[in-house]
């Protein structure tokens, strides 16, 4: 044990002793790394193992046995315990700062700082040597030679006042702020964030919007404005505007369907040995020529239900004839007008969607259509249209200013203004108690019918079914959506159908070099200015100047006069022939042409007044059907008018007329709409009774022979 030998005596005043000699060199720091643990060798104190994951120490040498295995007690001290397995990591690395020569070093886990500078991560495992220039033994990690202050792999530099933080060499950076914490970058003036290699972009990306806002200069106090990217992908304005982004193209099968009532003379004529059809140029046949978008042949459906399909389309206009071709290779074709016409003309093509690109300005954010949309419907198709419901917004689109001119140019150098007719509206109780997808109303007769249409929550539902059942007084539709989606009526509701009438086309364009104003409807009257000063005009079927209050020059057909003549009272004034439709269901004739049941049927039009002769000649019945008869008139009437017209059925002319010969009928027809419905007169009960209509048809109340005729006639005011 220590102790301590003192004396009592006075303290001597000798110098200090000589210093001792240096002691011996102490024995080197037993450390020394050796790998994975292996059962067969011998492990001296010092040596340091890996085994199941953790790192152990050889404290005691135990005599350099054999197989001891790494256990916490006498032989091994645990230096690094195993943690629990990571998930999605990579694997780790330990900066150990300067190389230590005579250090154990682990493979692709250490990284020492040479003396050039640089940063090298180990190769191999064990007693490494100096990493400068041993590249059996270390690769790079950083190349630092040559830099000033540094930490890793930065490098810091100024130049010019300014600080900078560079990366030697092609290395990437990223900066990260720890989750749900903020990242700033700041600058006490102008903040610049550039790319220097060529081509090179800058990304920005968010997990939710990307924002930008700028501090007003002029107030501390005014709002700070502010542009955000959403995930929506639109660019959000300040204040409730944005742009949005198109979306991807999509690609849908459509079929483009048009009817025509006429050629392109509009002269009522057929076929004879024909082998194209021709007809009046306008945006419908137009969409034919070209239109490389097409999937299926091009089919031609005329009247009598024959059909072709067309071999070539084309605008024959720079021809010298105003009508669009289609042509056939399957044969000549002689038909009457009554076999050819309605025709109707259809095909399936792509129906290409880009989405839309939108710009909304809409400052109280009240949704009041207030919104600008570029529309890119189709290749070399872009729309430009005010905002709201696809195709159906009240929304005005104004082009130019009250002094500024508006310029508008197509492909061909023409201008085409429209102008809408006014719709046709209908609404209708739903009586279907079970509502579903098949909307029920209270009538036979009803309008609306196939084509006609609905907007219910922004789409377009079109009705594509009709069923009418006379016994039960009731008309039963469906409607298919713009989405492909049938519409779903709710039960005793009420639905407003609209029938869309198409618009009038005024058409500016060059002919014979000339300017020309081609006026609504389909070209009958070309205003031209070839020669300054001289207004020409032509038509196809006559030129006819007239007013409504009852003067009037008229040059008929394509004659050539020098001299007017005045028609007589109104515009008018000449008796026409013409032949309307005569149906019921069931009902079949052979006749056409001139042995057609209506085609000794006439009118004079004065203005907007017409008076009309209708004569139903029975000779070619083959099936009187079971539906009431209709016919139609010349003219659509006024709007919103209702007119009753007298009738009468001669039964047979050798019956007695005062007996079952002759039958007093009515025709009449609900408002807006040009269709006939013909009623014969009855009483509705005993003496004193009201007289009442009921559906004139086969057997009520007479039966009728190829030998009846049935003769209408009356005057009422047309629409236009």
């Amino acid at each position: 044990m220590p102790f301590n030998i003192t004396s009592t005596g006075g303290s001597g005043g000798g110098a200090p002793g000589p210093r001792g000699p240096q002691g011996i060199p102490g024995a080197d720091a037993l450390w020394n790394y050796v790998g994975e643990y292996n059962g067969g060798t011998s492990y001296a104190v010092g040596d340091i193992v890996t085994f199941d994951g953790q790192l152990w120490y050889r404290a005691n040498a135990n005599g350099g046995n054999v197989g001891d295995t790494p256990l916490e007690g006498f032989i091994w001290d645990l230096l690094a315990a195993k943690g629990e397995d990571g998930t999605g990591g990579s694997g780790g690395l330990v900066y150990l700062g300067n190389y230590v020569s005579g250090n154990g070093y682990v493979a692709d886990l250490a990284i020492v700082r040479g003396s050039d500078n640089n940063l090298y991560i180990a190769k191999a495992n064990g007693g490494l040597a100096d990493p400068v220039g041993n590249t059996a033994e270390w690769d790079i990690f950083s190349n630092n030679a040559g830099g000033s202050a540094n930490t890793a792999d930065f490098v810091f530099t100024s130049e010019e006042g300014r600080s900078i933080i560079s990366l030697p060499g092609d290395k990437g950076m990223r900066i990260d702020a720890g989750i749900d914490s903020d990242l700033y970058v700041t600058a006490g003036d102008d903040l610049y964030i550039q790319t220097l290699g060529q081509g090179d972009d800058i990304h920005l990306n968010a997990a939710d919007d990307i924002r930008f806002t700028t501090n007003n200069e002029d107030s501390a106090n005014e709002v700070i404005q502010e542009w955000r990217m959403d995930s929506e992908g639109r660019l959000q304005l300040p204040g409730y505007g944005y742009i949005q982004n198109p979306r991807e193209e999509t690609i849908s099968s459509g079929t483009f369907t048009i009817t025509a009532q006429d050629n392109y003379l509009n002269d009522q004529s057929g076929l004879n040995q024909a082998t194209a059809l021709s007809l009046p140029v306008n945006m419908d046949t137009l969409w034919f020529v070209g239109n490389n978008y097409l999937t299926s042949p091009v089919t031609i459906t005329f009247a009598d239900l024959t059909t072709t399909t067309t071999i070539s389309i084309y605008d024959a206009t720079s021809q010298g004839l105003p009508a669009v071709i289609f042509q056939w290779d399957d044969g000549q074709r002689n038909k009457t007008y009554e076999e050819t016409f309605p025709v109707t003309i259809s095909a399936v093509y792509d129906n290409i969607s880009y989405g839309n690109s939108t710009l909304v300005l809409d400052p109280n954010d009240n949704g009041n259509d207030q919104q600008l949309i570029i529309d890119a419907t189709a290749p070399n198709h872009i729309h430009v249209r005010a905002g709201g419901p696809m195709d159906y917004s009240n929304a005005e689109l104004i082009l130019g200013g009250e002094r500024a001119g508006v310029h508008v140019s197509d492909q061909a150098g023409d201008v085409w203004v429209q102008t809408k007719k006014e719709d046709y509206n209908w609404s209708w109780q739903n009586v279907n108690p079970a509502g579903g997808t098949t909307y029920i109303v209270g009538s036979s007769m009803a309008e609306p019918d196939i084509g006609d249409f609905t907007i219910q929550n922004g789409i377009k539902y079109v009705i594509n079914s009709v069923v009418r059942n006379e016994q039960e007084e009731q008309t039963s539709y469906t409607a298919i959506g713009s989405n492909g989606v049938l519409l779903g009526f709710i039960p005793y509701s009420y639905y407003t159908f609209t029938r869309d009438n198409g618009n009038y086309t005024w058409r500016f364009e060059a002919i014979d070099d000339a300017p020309a104003l081609v006026l609504p409807p389909e070209e009958p009257v070309i205003v031209n200015m070839a020669v300054p000063g001289d207004i020409t005009l032509s038509a196809y079927n006559g030129i006819k100047i007239g007013a409504s209050s009852g003067f009037g020059i008229e040059f008929p057909d394509q004659t050539i006069q020098t001299t007017a003549y005045i028609p007589g009272a109104g515009v008018n004034g000449e008796i026409t022939r013409w032949t309307p439709n005569f149906t019921a269901t069931g009902l079949a004739f052979t006749g056409s042409g001139a042995t057609h049941p209506t085609y000794n049927s006439h009118y004079v039009k004065n203005g907007r007044m017409v008076s009309f002769f209708i004569e139903i000649d029975m000779a070619t019945v083959t099936n009187f059907g079971t539906g009431q008869y209709k016919t139609e008139l010349p003219f659509a009437p006024l709007a919103g008018t209702m007119n009753h017209f007298q009738s009468w059925c001669l039964v047979d002319e050798n019956a007695n007329p005062d007996n079952t010969g002759h039958a007093i009928l009515q025709a009449d027809h609900l408002a807006n709409t040009s269709v006939l419905d013909l009623h014969y007169i009855k009483q509705s009960g005993g003496a004193n009774s009201p007289v009442m209509e009921a559906l004139f048809k086969q057997g009520s109340p007479v039966t009728l022979t190829t030998a009846t005729h049935v003769y209408i006639n009356g005057t009422y005011i047309t629409a236009d």
